[in-house]
């Protein structure tokens, strides 16, 4: 839980850093000064880079688990919710602004073979959204079974995050619209 205003800048800083500059560039100073605190009240919230980037993690998957999971997947029926996701990821893939650092593709590429505890976070938010995603797959097609269900879902969601980072690699779109049309047509929608 973000404590008050100078942690959330901190952490704002911090993963605005990580996008643009990578996680092996980005280091405490860096944020400090991004984040226009002092030494010391960086050191109140945070005393290691690795927490900084925990909170990072958190901020981007509790960002995702909000609108992707709970708005889009978790409120509509099985094909608007499942057209509404890919249409919200086209959106966000789109940007070119600071709204872009919440990608989850940034936290993947840039955090994943970090530190497990790193890859502990993402791989508890990736089963999140392919949880709901299968939900979804199997109102639509209620006759293909729960397993085959999330095997559709978790195919998709490695296949769209997969995109979703060559797409960080190259700024490049075309990867994240070609495998939602592809998802498309593996799931009949």
């Amino acid at each position: 839980m973000i404590a008050d205003e100078a942690q959330f800048n901190i952490i704002n800083a911090a993963r605005e850093l990580i996008y643009k500059n990578g996680y092996v560039e980005t280091n405490m100073n860096d944020v400090r000064k991004r984040a226009n605190v002092s030494k010391e009240e960086l050191e109140k919230y945070f005393t290691s880079k690795k927490e900084i980037v925990l909170a990072v993690i958190d901020q981007v998957t509790d960002f995702w688990n909000k609108h992707l999971i709970q708005d889009i997947l978790g409120k509509s029926l099985a094909k608007p919710a499942i057209n509404a996701m890919f249409d919200w990821i086209m959106d966000l893939n789109s940007k070119s602004d600071e709204q872009f650092s919440y990608s989850i593709s940034n936290i993947l590429y840039e955090l994943y073979n970090v530190d497990k505890d790193f890859a502990g976070k993402i791989d508890a938010f990736t089963n999140s959204w392919s949880s709901a995603l299968a939900v979804k797959i199997a109102k639509l097609h209620p006759w293909i079974g729960t397993a085959k269900s999330e095997l559709q879902a978790k195919n998709a969601v490695k296949l769209l995050q997969s995109t979703m980072i060559m797409t960080k690699m190259t700024g490049q779109i075309a990867p994240v619209k070609s495998a939602i049309t592809g998802i498309k047509l593996k799931i009949n929608l």
